[in-house]
C-alpha cells in the first residue's frame, strides 16, 4: 500500500530510466486500477520520478520488461480479465495473457498493445530484446496455474515495429515452467536465451 508522487514536469534530463514493475493499492497521479498494477514510470537522472502511467485490470498485473525503440517504449507482462491500455481496452483469453505495448515517449499513451493466450492457462511475456530491424522479440513463458497441471512450451515470438505479429516460435516440450531470464539477439540474427537452448535462427 502507499503512494508514489508524480511531478507534472515530464521527460526532465537526457537518459531516462524506465522499468516495468508491480506496486499494490498504488494511489497517486497513476492511480491504481486493481490488486497488482502495471507501472510505466520515467526517473530522470537525478532520481526524480517525472512522469508515470498505470495500466491492467482490477486483479493481478504485472510490467516484466521494457525496452527502448526507435526513440519509443516497448513493455512487456501478463494481465488478467479486462485490461485497460490508455484507451485501449483488451479481455485476456486465459488465466493471464501476455500483452505486448509501444507506448509513446513524450506522453506514455500506448500507441498499440498485442495479447497472446490459451483457454483457462498463462501466457507471460519475460523479456524483450529488439534487432537492428527495430523488429521486437519476446520471450514467451506458458507456466500451470496453481490448480492444473497444465503447462505449455515456452515460445519465443517476433512483433514488427507496428505491432504485427510476424511468428511464434516454440522451444523444445520440455520448456514448460520455462521462465527467461534473458533474451539477446546477436549480431548474426541469432535469438539466444537464458536460460540455454541451441539458438534460434533468424526466422
Amino acid at each position: 500500500a502507499g503512494s508514489i508522487n508524480v511531478p507534472t514536469n515530464s521527460w526532465v534530463g537526457s537518459c531516462p530510466v524506465l522499468g516495468g514493475a508491480t506496486f499494490t493499492n498504488m494511489t497517486g497521479q497513476a492511480a491504481s486500477l486493481g490488486e497488482e498494477d502495471i507501472l510505466l514510470i520515467h526517473i530522470n537522472s537525478a532520481g526524480t520520478a517525472v512522469q508515470a502511467v498505470s495500466a491492467g485490470s482490477s486483479q493481478h498485473d504485472r510490467g516484466r520488461d521494457v525496452k527502448w525503440v526507435n526513440g519509443q517504449i516497448v513493455l512487456t507482462g501478463d494481465f488478467q480479465g479486462t485490461g485497460r491500455f490508455g484507451t485501449q481496452v483488451r479481455t485476456a483469453i486465459g488465466v493471464k495473457d501476455l500483452f505486448v505495448g509501444m507506448y509513446s515517449r513524450q506522453s506514455l499513451n500506448p500507441l498499440w498493445v498485442r495479447t497472446m493466450g490459451r483457454a483457462n492457462g498463462r501466457t507471460r511475456g519475460d523479456k524483450i530484446a529488439i534487432n537492428r530491424c527495430s523488429e521486437i522479440t519476446v520471450g514467451v513463458s506458458r507456466p500451470a496455474t496453481m490448480t492444473l497441471f497444465d503447462f505449455a512450451p515456452g515460445s519465443v515470438a517476433k512483433f514488427n515495429a507496428s505491432g504485427n505479429l510476424l511468428w511464434d516460435f516454440p522451444l523444445p516440450a520440455n520448456t514448460h515452467d520455462y521462465s527467461f531470464s534473458g533474451l539477446e539477439i546477436r549480431n548474426n540474427g541469432e535469438i539466444i536465451t537464458n536460460p540455454p537452448y541451441p539458438p534460434i535462427k533468424n526466422l
